[in-house]
């Protein structure tokens, strides 16, 4: 299904989307029903109808509520980042532990 003219106006690309073919029988549904006049103002409706979202808001260093007892990624990385910040963490390779690589 294409979709490039809005109720004849022409957008500079193509946007080509592409639907189950259950939703396209919806859309020629609602087209032979004579309510709308393109395939463009179907989707712009049923768009149009969706609920808009709750935004997500940030609240002392997280997103959105937390399920009770669940921690945040700041809280099960915050060991590790006391022992990086006190040098008892390090990432370099250990050497004695290398593996041979035959090429």
């Amino acid at each position: 299904m294409k979709v490039d003219r809005p109720w004849g106006r022409r957008y500079s690309r193509l946007v080509i989307i592409e639907l189950k073919p259950e939703d396209e029988k919806l859309v020629q549904e609602k087209l032979r029903s004579g309510a709308f006049r393109s395939v463009e103002e179907v989707i712009h409706r049923a768009l149009v109808a969706l609920p808009t979202p709750e935004p997500v808001t940030l609240q002392s260093g997280s997103r959105g509520k937390r399920q009770p007892g669940k921690k945040s990624l700041v809280e099960v990385f915050a060991p590790l980042r006391e022992m990086l910040q006190e040098g008892e963490l390090h990432f370099g390779r250990n050497s004695s532990h290398g593996r041979s690589v035959d090429l």
